[in-house]
């Protein structure tokens, strides 16, 4: 992963999403029930298609469970689609609240219980989700603050606003699952405890589940592949290089650099979110990190201890 991608993941995703994360023992965090099992309940597909800013196809209700989604971006700049429980606050007012935490790991707002989602597509480009939801009210949005037409390779393509306060945003109320759904039978699965990685992947994955199974905090994995021979301390130790460097910096000459694979979305505790890689997995060895902070804010996962974080970051090699 390059180093502007993964700073944009620890400022956005660690400062931006985080706030969602809340207690994950509340009635309404096990809407998953079992993950990843061989039978799944009959699920909901929705097709909700991103634009310019909002989002199309996304019903103002849609039944709890599992929910199945086709999102595809037909606007001009990326987008993503996360779903965050507010209960009866409106979202002006959450989005207020989670600005401190935005802009110094301020802990989340008490009230914010659940949470999945924030999984992106570039402009023209579609992927298929399964998200656990329980019943409760929720905003979608997109947080991404690319431009438009920019090339997303660039600083500029992410200099604009916020997409939510630009009217990416839409209520949802999530009506009660008709009893235990599980997410689709999936190739492999990663589960994130606090605070590590289970990981059960093959080379030729193509669809992938990600469940937290907490028991406190909100969880994400990122994972880089590095090529073929790369030892899983090697990766380790090149990975942790960019903790050290500040934004612009370049790593030393000779460190060795992932190629980003694939971000599985955030789940608070008891969810999970079903996504898919097209191409495959590639063999090789895969860092897999967690950028988010504990609820209560603070460090991201990934940092390490001596930096007040809790070193959330695993090697595996694919074969």
């Amino acid at each position: 992963m390059g180093q502007r991608r993964r700073l944009r993941v620890g400022a956005v995703m660690a400062a931006l999403l985080l706030f969602t994360a809340a207690c994950g023992d509340d009635d309404d965090g096990d809407a998953g029930g079992d993950t990843g099992g061989d039978a799944p309940e009959e699920v909901e597909a929705l097709a909700v298609s991103a634009v310019d800013y909002a989002f199309e196809g996304l019903p103002e209700e849609i039944p709890g469970g599992v929910v199945e989604i086709a999102f595809s971006n037909d606007g001009g700049a990326e987008h993503e689609i996360a779903f965050v429980e507010v209960g009866d606050v409106e979202p002006d007012q959450f989005f207020t609240d989670f600005a401190p935490y935005i802009e110094g790991g301020a802990p989340a707002p008490d009230y914010v219980t659940n949470f999945v989602g924030a999984n992106e597509a570039s402009p023209g480009d579609a992927t298929d989700l399964a998200y656990t939801l329980s019943e409760g009210r929720y905003v979608a949005f997109c947080a991404l603050t690319s431009v438009p037409g920019a090339d997303p390779e660039s600083e500029e393509a992410e200099e604009g606003p916020p997409h939510f306060t630009q009217g990416m945003q839409q209520i949802v109320e999530v009506t009660a699952a008709e009893g235990d759904a599980e997410l689709p039978e999936a190739d492999g699965t990663i589960t994130a405890v606090d605070y590590d990685f289970e990981v059960d992947l093959e080379a030729g994955d193509t669809t992938i589940n990600f469940t937290n199974d907490g028991p406190d905090q909100p969880h994400f994995a990122g994972f880089d592949r590095y090529e073929e021979g790369t030892t899983p301390e090697e990766a380790v130790e090149a990975f942790s290089v960019f903790f050290e460097l500040e934004e612009g910096q370049a790593p030393p000459e000779g460190t060795l650099e992932g190629e980003e694979v694939a971000f599985s979305g955030v789940a608070t505790p008891g969810n999970g979110i079903g996504f898919e890689l097209p191409e495959g997995l590639e063999p090789g060895t895969y860092v897999f990190y967690c950028f988010l902070s504990d609820r209560e804010g603070g460090p991201p996962h990934a940092l390490p201890p001596g930096s007040g974080g809790q070193e959330m970051v695993k090697a595996f090699t694919v074969e």
